[in-house]
């Protein structure tokens, strides 16, 4: 930019309603007309937190300033800013750098408010459209800079996270989440600047121990100059249309089980009934000291594990319809409470209870509810008998949650491994040596009779818990 009369070029910078700061060759400011003065500068996060407006000293420059990078190649650089005000508000700036052949001064900074609501109500009826659009999408649409810090959020976004846009703005992006791992932060803050990603599933946890999952695109932002200036990113909640493929697989996996269970039950009982009735036979001819007892004994027992193993198949590909009655489900963790008790003791493992009060009444089978807190407190007893421990804790707990109420088993036992953790409610998998792999498969399935779900997590010491939730029932007026 030439400015020909200095002078001149000040009386017209001051006739202007944008900001405009003059850069010495040393980029300290040497001037500032009346439109920065009287307005921006009264910003004073503006002031203190940018240094491409040069009223920061030199040395505390970043790293990708823009005022050097002006001086050093000739060129004009564009940026996008949203800084917070004193007094909470959030103010937007299109700050323009450009440099300028005069003695006196080396760049020239155009600071150019955008204004509320829309940010950019100057630059033509579409660009309003579409940022009105993004503003008010139900999708999540947030924006980082080169330092992961929210410096976009819309309405979705605000949605799915529970944080106000004023509350997110400003804030690291690794904020918005509780315990996430390394390998999703790492999603949101890449090493390469221009890396793209589309349409990637994620699990999140919120500061508040909700578990998401999300489908996230992520995009460069490019600043007027073509250099990467941050990241874009669009998220969805795609957390019941996974529980409702998870389902539909489930269902799947349900038919194909009823059908094997109907063909072993019918190309397996007979013969196997047949080779049980003859070892019986065999037994009645033989002398107790013969020594071909001990192998028809274990052919029979074998032959009886086998039909039990049948009758489970059947039991879990064709099960009984509830029996739907009002129900506190206190009352049935303390019939299993007093199942447990002895094993647990024998065991020496504590096995402990804790109620919340003024629960709500659900609506279920007692048997069949039963049934679930017994497998899951039994499975909490082998694992941690499986981990060879001197001694062990194992809590049920039971609380009120999102209308509903919610029953946690908890135990310090070896924990569920990482790659069990999508497979774990398949039928056939199991960890234990003689398990059929049925039993968790079989909860999952009467919760989700009840309209519930069954879900399971590792614990920070290194434990299981598995988490039934009921809806609360509601009498009729």
């Amino acid at each position: 930019m030439d400015l020909g009369s200095l002078e001149s070029a000040r009386t017209f910078f001051d006739a202007l309603d944008v900001g405009v700061i003059l850069l010495d060759g040393v980029l300290q400011p040497v001037w500032t007309n009346r439109a920065y003065r009287e307005v921006i500068a009264n910003d004073l996060a503006m002031c203190e937190q940018h240094c491409f407006t040069g009223l920061n000293p030199g040395t505390t420059r970043c790293e990708d300033c823009m005022p050097p990078q002006v001086q050093r190649t000739g060129r004009t650089f564009e940026t996008v800013r949203t800084v917070r005000h004193d007094s909470g508000r959030l103010h937007t700036y299109r700050v323009i750098l450009t440099p300028a052949h005069d003695e006196q001064t080396s760049v020239v900074v155009f600071v150019i408010p955008l204004r509320e609501p829309d940010q950019g109500s100057g630059q033509g009826w579409r660009e309003r459209f579409l940022l009105s659009a993004i503003r008010n999408s139900h999708d999540a649409v947030l924006a980082l800079d080169r330092q992961s810090t929210v410096r976009f959020w819309n309405r979705g976004a605000a949605r799915l996270f529970g944080r106000t846009i004023e509350d997110a703005v400003g804030r690291p992006v690794h904020e918005l989440f509780g315990d996430t791992d390394a390998t999703t932060l790492e999603i949101f803050t890449p090493a390469d600047p221009h890396a793209r990603l589309d349409e990637r599933e994620i699990e999140v946890e919120l500061p508040g121990g909700q578990h998401l999952w999300i489908e996230l695109s992520r995009t460069p932002l490019l600043d007027g100059s073509g250099r990467p200036n941050g990241f874009s990113f669009v998220l969805r909640d795609v957390t019941e249309r996974r529980r409702a493929a998870e389902k539909m697989a489930s269902a799947e996996r349900m038919s194909a089980v009823g059908n094997m269970a109907a063909a072993l039950a019918h190309e397996i009982g007979t013969p196997l009934g047949v080779i049980s009735n003859n070892a019986e036979y065999l037994l009645l001819d033989l002398e107790d000291d013969d020594p071909r007892r001990e192998d028809l004994e274990v052919m029979l027992r074998e032959a009886e594990r086998i039909g039990g193993l049948v009758r489970d198949l059947l039991e879990f590909a064709r099960p009984e319809k509830p029996e739907m009655e009002e129900l506190l489900l206190q009352d049935v963790l303390e019939r299993v409470e007093r199942l447990v008790r002895h094993t647990a003791r024998k065991q020496n493992t504590e096995f402990e209870l804790a109620i919340a009060k003024n629960l709500p009444m659900v609506q279920g089978d007692a048997n069949q509810l039963e049934q679930v807190v017994l497998n899951l407190s039994m499975n909490a007893l082998q694992a941690i008998k499986q981990d060879e421990r001197q001694q062990g804790r194992i809590e049920l707990r039971l609380d009120a949650l999102e209308d509903g109420v919610e029953l946690t088993v908890i135990d310090d036992g070896p924990g569920i491994p990482e790659e069990a953790m999508e497979t774990i409610f398949h039928p056939f998998y199991t960890t234990k040596p003689n398990g059929t792999g049925l039993g968790l498969a079989v909860c999952k399935r009467i919760v989700e009779e009840h309209r519930g779900h069954l879900t399971a997590a590792r614990t920070k010491s290194g434990g299981a818990a598995f988490m039934v939730w009921l809806p609360a029932h509601v009498s009729p007026m």
